[in-house]
C-alpha cells in the first residue's frame, strides 16, 4: 500500500477498526430499516415503522 504521507501503526490500525466499525454500524442500520419496512407493509400496520 502507498500513502501520501507517513503514517504509524497506531493511526492505520484505528482508522482501519473506525472504518469497520463504522461500516458494520450502517449496514446493520440498513438491514434493520428494511426489516422493519417489510414488516410494517407485511402486517399492514405503519405505525410499526415509525417505532424504530
Amino acid at each position: 500500500m502507498v500513502l501520501a504521507r507517513p503514517v504509524s501503526r497506531t493511526q492505520w490500525m484505528g482508522s482501519y477498526l473506525i472504518m469497520a466499525f463504522a461500516g458494520s454500524i450502517v449496514i446493520l442500520f440498513a438491514l434493520g430499516m428494511a426489516a422493519g419496512l417489510g414488516w410494517s407493509l407485511a402486517s399492514g400496520d405503519t405505525a410499526l415503522l415509525s417505532r424504530a
